[in-house]
């Protein structure tokens, strides 16, 4: 068990804050990201949509925030002229983050973090810099107090990227086109990779969409390229909450309505308590599948209800736009 004092904690590991065009959100992650004062700070600002003048006014505002930086710390900035949309955007930072770092923390305007997400990161970082099956830590656990475990964390198949981080190393896997994605769904590693017909069925349809470009997320480009370049990669989870999501809102980009999973409590952790096995937590993760990613909903029975609700829903919609 490793004990660190929080009057002690210094955060040397520099952090990538990734933003667009919600001042008030960037100012409240930034008050959190203050008070741990991190050495080097990488801002990341997507273009204004062309034509919208609310977009550049308000990314003038979220910039007008780095003015009032009040420790040692170096600031480095990527802004974007053209909208670039959540996939571009995130990944070409991220690569610009990984090109002048080994190994840091990764932000957007809408994660509220404890401040022990920071030594949490940090001390992983660390631990597991050299062992190249786990991928990434999280500051993400959706599990609603079910991590009954002496541990710290768990390791998770999934990525989630409410507030992480990562080295150099695992951002090398990331392939935007997904090149490998035609043929690799077709192939015996991608069953044995996902053995739950229900589940692999999900993970087609998303990987599909993002293949084709019908979604714009790096998240699930991100965690395919994952899968495919180490199927027996690792996932860091927290057995408490340590970041929230408060930005479900009318501005986002793709979360734009009320979800569960936004505006949970976070909670500290006193001690790094470490996992001594490399070991996939299957019981969570298909607690994750079927409550996180709504995987519940596809399996029999209930799959029969929410297919019949979805239509019920749609024909009300129709019914409503004639007579509008």
């Amino acid at each position: 068990m490793t004990k660190i004092k929080k009057k002690t904690f210094v955060l040397r590991k520099p952090i990538l804050f990734l933003l667009f065009n919600r001042p008030d959100l960037t100012l409240k992650s930034f008050e959190i990201i203050s008070k741990v004062k991190p050495p080097r700070l990488y801002v990341s600002i997507d273009g204004p949509r062309e034509g919208n003048n609310t977009d550049k006014k308000k990314i003038e505002d979220v910039k007008k925030i780095f003015s009032n930086i009040n420790w040692k710390c170096e600031l480095k900035t990527l802004y974007q002229k053209k909208n670039l949309g959540c996939r571009y955007a995130v990944s070409k930072a991220i690569t610009w983050f990984f090109e002048n770092e080994r190994e840091g923390i990764i932000m957007e305007d809408d994660n509220l973090p404890h401040e022990d997400f920071f030594m949490f990161c940090q001390t992983l970082l660390k631990h597991y810099r050299n062992d190249h099956n786990v991928l990434t830590i999280s500051g993400d656990n959706f599990l609603q107090d079910k991590t009954k475990i002496p541990c710290s964390y768990y390791f998770s198949k999934y990525f989630m990227g409410w507030g992480w981080a990562t080295w150099r190393r695992t951002w090398n896997f990331y392939d935007d086109s997904m090149s490998f994605w035609p043929k690799w769904k077709l192939s015996h590693e991608w069953k044995k990779k996902i053995p739950d017909k229900v589940e692999r069925v999900y993970w087609e349809k998303k990987f599909n969409d993002v293949h084709e470009k019908n979604f714009n997320s790096m998240a699930y480009v991100f965690l395919a390229s994952l899968w495919y370049n180490n199927s027996k990669g690792l996932n860091v989870i927290p057995n408490v909450n340590l970041v929230s999501n408060i930005g479900h809102r009318s501005d986002a980009t793709h979360t734009t309505k009320k979800d569960k999973r936004s505006n949970l409590s976070v909670s500290g952790i006193e001690n790094i308590i470490y996992q001594k096995k490399l070991r996939e937590n299957k019981e969570f993760d298909k607690y994750v599948f079927d409550n996180h990613f709504g995987g519940k909903n596809l399996r029999l029975p209930r799959v029969i209800v929410y297919i019949t609700f979805r239509m019920i829903v749609s024909i009300i919609k129709n019914i409503i736009h004639i007579f509008k």
